[in-house]
C-alpha cells in the first residue's frame, strides 16, 4: 500500500489545488476536502490533516469554500503545503481603534501543533493611522485570542495568520514582514 501510494505520488508533478468546505453540525464543525479526479492521494494526506483538528462550533456556522494547494517537493512521494487557517473569529479590539476608525492589516505568527492551534504566537500590524502604540493595541489582542486553527504540514516551524480590520479610515498601507516574525519564534524555540 505504501509503495503504491509513493508510486502514485510521484507520478504527479504539479500542484493539487483541493476544495476545503467548513462544515457545521451539532455542537462541532468539521473541515471537509475535496480535490480533482485522479489526486486521491493527496485528498487522502488532505483528510488525514483536517480530521486531526479540533475546530470550535462556531467555525462552521456560516460555511464558507477555501482553497488548499498541494506542491510536490524535490524529493519523490512527498507533498508540501502552506498553512491553510481554518479559524480565526476576529478579537476584541481595542476601544479607541472602534472609536477612531484605525484600519490595520496583521499577521499573527506561531508553531502549529498537531491539533490545529497556533502556539507561541506573536502578532505585528501596520495600522493607518494612531502611530506604533495603536499597533500594538490591535498585537496585543490578536495574541491574546486563543481560538486559531490552522491545518499545516507537520513539520512546519511557524505558520502566519493574516487579518485585515477596515473601520471607516484610510486603508492602512502595507503588511508587515511574516517571515521575520517566524524567525523571531523560531529562534525563541531554540
Amino acid at each position: 500500500m505504501i509503495l503504491m501510494l509513493a508510486s502514485a505520488m510521484a507520478l504527479m508533478s504539479e500542484p493539487v489545488v483541493c476544495g476545503v468546505t467548513l462544515v457545521a453540525e451539532s455542537r462541532s464543525s468539521r473541515a471537509v476536502i475535496s480535490c480533482p479526479t485522479g489526486s486521491e492521494d493527496v485528498e487522502a494526506i488532505g483528510r488525514a490533516v483536517l480530521d486531526s483538528i479540533d475546530l470550535p462550533e462556531e467555525a462552521g456556522r456560516f460555511s464558507r469554500e477555501l482553497t488548499w494547494t498541494f506542491s510536490p517537493s524535490e524529493e519523490e512521494s512527498t507533498w508540501n503545503w502552506p498553512a491553510l487557517q481554518l479559524y480565526a473569529p476576529p478579537p476584541a479590539l481595542p476601544g479607541r481603534a472602534l472609536s477612531r476608525g484605525v484600519s490595520a492589516n496583521c499577521y499573527v505568527v506561531g508553531i502549529p501543533d498537531s491539533r490545529g492551534r497556533l502556539l507561541q504566537r506573536q502578532a505585528e500590524c501596520t495600522v493607518s493611522d494612531g502611530g506604533r502604540s495603536m499597533a500594538r493595541s490591535y498585537e496585543r489582542a490578536l495574541v491574546d485570542h486563543s481560538a486559531y486553527r490552522v491545518a499545516s504540514a507537520s513539520q512546519m516551524r511557524c505558520a502566519a495568520v493574516s487579518m485585515s480590520f477596515r473601520m471607516g479610515a484610510t486603508d492602512a498601507e502595507g503588511w508587515p514582514d511574516a517571515d521575520a516574525l517566524c524567525a523571531q519564534i523560531a529562534g525563541q524555540a531554540e
